[in-house]
């Protein structure tokens, strides 16, 4: 739900900067298809941000995800040779 109120918001805000918009151009109203044009093209900049923040956050994902298993089996081992070492009949 939390993903749709955030959807809901930013399309509002985006309407609600469109309607600022025509508010300033009640007396110009061939400014009008530069300025929803510019909004338009501030959406997909904006999208294409997102885009790449998502991107950027699986690959970390996928690192933090590799590093965790690295370690675990670098933990496993030390458990191994600890146990090695203190099982009876050791050499060490």
């Amino acid at each position: 739900m939390s993903d749709a109120r955030e959807e809901a918001n930013k399309w509002y805000r985006l309407l609600e900067g469109i309607a600022v918009a025509l508010g300033n151009l009640r007396c110009q109203p061939e400014e009008l298809p530069k300025i929803v044009s510019a909004k338009v093209a501030e959406v997909e900049r904006l999208t294409g941000m997102l885009s790449k923040i998502s991107e950027a956050v699986g690959h970390i994902r996928a690192s933090h995800a590799k590093a965790a298993e690295s370690t675990a089996r670098s933990l496993a081992a030390v458990e191994l040779d600890i146990f090695r070492v203190l099982s009876p009949g050791s050499n060490f």
